[in-house]
């Protein structure tokens, strides 16, 4: 803006000269620039002509900068709200599942013969399966025993289930910021063909259980 200023008052005092010189005649004007007053507008315009096209340059490139710098920030939250970068294509998806059930199953097989076993693996006795869906969503199989669970007891349960899937997608689609690792998925619980539960849609780790469950 300050350079389109300065342009505008460069070729108004270089039109000034010019202006006296063609209405001198019409005019009879006793006044008369001199050369010097002539050579010194004319300077004067080019300096700021000068002047204007550097600071148009500079900030043309300022603007540049800020642009650039926009779309970079607008890239990184976008990569951010879809972190991480999930395809979900069938092959993507059949890949995270792929490493799901290993986990699942690396954590019940360390509930096996074992009397004194590490509360995080616990959760998986209860669990039937976890199948990711895509868009941060999963389903989480549960057995007959978690139903007799209090509502406490089987948040504990989902929310472990909800690691397991989340170091599932790591393994396979790559890392997970740490909002999105707070954030969880969005899970819904099954019990056979029954809605056991499903998370929150204002919090993936607050659940609405079902009253409507024989235990």
């Amino acid at each position: 803006m300050l350079g389109l200023t300065m342009m505008i008052i460069g070729l108004l005092v270089a039109v000034i000269p010019i202006f006296w010189i063609f209405t001198k005649d019409k005019t009879n004007s006793k006044f008369t620039p001199s050369k010097k007053s002539v050579k010194y507008f004319t300077a004067l315009s080019i300096m700021l002509l000068a002047s204007s096209g550097v600071l148009m340059v500079l900030n043309m490139k300022h603007s540049n900068e800020i642009k650039a710098t926009s779309i970079r920030q607008q890239q990184e939250k976008k990569k951010e709200n879809n972190d991480p970068e999930i395809s979900d294509s069938k092959a993507q998806i059949k890949k995270i599942n792929d490493e799901i059930a290993s986990s699942l199953k690396d954590d019940q097989n360390h509930l096996t013969g074992k009397s004194d076993v590490d509360p995080g693996y616990k959760f998986s006795d209860k669990v039937e399966s976890i199948k990711y869906l895509g868009n941060k969503k999963i389903i989480v199989q549960v057995n007959k025993e978690f139903l007799s669970l209090d509502n406490a007891q089987k948040k504990s349960v989902i929310d472990s289930a909800q690691e397991c899937g989340v170091g599932g997608i790591m393994i396979a689609a790559g890392p997970i910021s740490n909002d999105n690792l707070k954030k969880g998925l969005y899970s819904t619980v099954k019990f056979g063909k029954t809605d056991v539960g499903h998370s929150t849609k204002s919090n993936f780790k607050e659940y609405k259980w079902s009253d409507n469950i024989n235990k």
